[in-house]
């Protein structure tokens, strides 16, 4: 999931609105009967910080829209301080203090400390989803080489994949076909992933498959079965049972392997035969 940046231009209406609510305090603190407050230095108070507390959602809404979270905490503050301010206001007052104590405390503290953990929980998720958007590659969705840092599995497969022929492909029908190839391979294998398993762009053409030490044979056998239809060619090699700590190690045993099958196939492939894509099926 991609989260959309801040876009400092949404900060000019920010700007406005945060002037424009000043002038409406400052007014009614130049004419409004101080006689009706209970202290008007506190009502302005929380009644300025519902405004720079909203400004903030408001400049911020775009991310926090996203994330519940975040959004239900930033709404709880506002609604807090929109409490304290209005209890400053003495018929205000006279009603709520009629209410149970215990109701009362909840509304006031009670709201303070759920927006707390709400906005802390939200943020979590959003700094959580930015730093994953980082190991995201931008073409095929599929994970990039930053992601070989969160593989969560400590013992797994690894299944090197490289397109064959793929450089012919791009100088014979293009770039834009190419990568629209490459989107339908990398859709193809992460729709075979189970839970922590991982489809990685390694570069270019090659992708690698990280996978349950069970399941390597079944994901190859449902690849193959996929990709029949598109014409898509390819070839893999694998390293079993990679411990997490000795991954380099792994990736230069399954890229091996997966050289050791190109050379077959080019023993067994005649000289002037191409691997071939057909364009209605990609």
């Amino acid at each position: 999931m991609r989260l959309p940046e801040l876009n400092l231009l949404n900060i000019k209406p920010v700007l406005f609105f945060l002037l424009f609510s000043m002038l409406l305090i400052i007014s009614a603190y130049l004419y409004l009967d101080k006689s009706i407050f209970y202290s008007s230095m506190e009502f302005y108070y929380e009644l300025t910080s519902v405004v720079v507390i909203s400004a903030i959602a408001i400049a911020s809404y775009s991310v926090f829209r996203l994330e519940p979270f975040a959004l239900a905490g930033m709404s709880l503050f506002i609604f807090q301080k929109s409490y304290r301010a209005l209890v400053e206001v003495k018929v205000v007052r006279e009603k709520v203090e009629s209410l149970p104590e215990l109701f009362l405390v909840l509304i006031d503290d009670g709201s303070l400390l759920l927006g707390i953990v709400f906005l802390a929980v939200g943020v979590k998720h959003i700094l959580h989803f930015y730093e994953m958007s980082e190991c995201i590659d931008e073409l095929t969705t599929v994970f990039n080489r930053k992601a070989f840092n969160k593989i969560k599995m400590m013992r797994f497969d690894l299944v090197f994949f490289d397109l064959d022929d793929f450089k012919r492909l791009n100088d014979n029908q293009g770039h834009k076909f190419g990568d629209s190839v490459l989107i339908l391979f990398s859709h193809h294998l992460n729709k075979q992933c189970v839970n922590n398993e991982m489809i990685i762009r390694f570069g270019g053409d090659e992708f690698i498959a990280v996978l349950r030490p069970s399941r390597t044979e079944e994901f190859l056998k449902q690849i193959s079965k996929e990709l029949e239809a598109t014409k898509i060619k390819y070839s893999y090699g694998i390293a079993r049972n990679v411990d997490r700590r000795e991954l380099r190690e792994g990736i230069s045993r399954a890229d091996a392997s997966l050289y050791q099958m190109k050379l077959e196939k080019k023993s067994r492939k005649p000289v002037n035969q191409v691997v071939t894509y057909s364009a209605s099926n990609v």
